[in-house]
């Protein structure tokens, strides 16, 4: 048996947001649901702050680096702002949101 797991994953690797589904499409609308809150809701830079690059890309059936159960994966890009002794600093970061299959038994 196949279950699917769809999660938020922060720049440092960390899991959170994590959600357990048994069917496929429910795993999708739910990967699909995140995407959609995650480009509206976030103050995403621009491609020329980018380098010409999108703010969010989704990459599907892809042989990734260190998983291969990944089935869809999405990345995106937001201005963050965080308070340093020299004032508010602001930078460019990430996070993606994934669906990985995991076989039971």
């Amino acid at each position: 048996m196949k279950i699917y797991k769809v999660s938020e994953i922060s720049q440092w690797g960390h899991d959170g947001s994590v959600k357990y589904f048994r069917n496929p499409i429910a795993a999708e609308k739910d990967f699909h649901r995140r995407v959609k809150e995650g480009i509206t809701s976030k103050d995403l830079p621009t491609r020329d702050n980018m380098d010409g690059s999108p703010p969010w890309k989704v990459r599907c059936d892809q042989k990734f680096r260190f998983k291969e159960k990944i089935k869809l994966q999405a990345t995106i890009h937001f201005w963050d702002s965080y308070h340093t002794d020299c004032g508010t600093e602001y930078d460019i970061s990430n996070y993606d949101i994934q669906i990985e299959e995991i076989e039971v038994e």
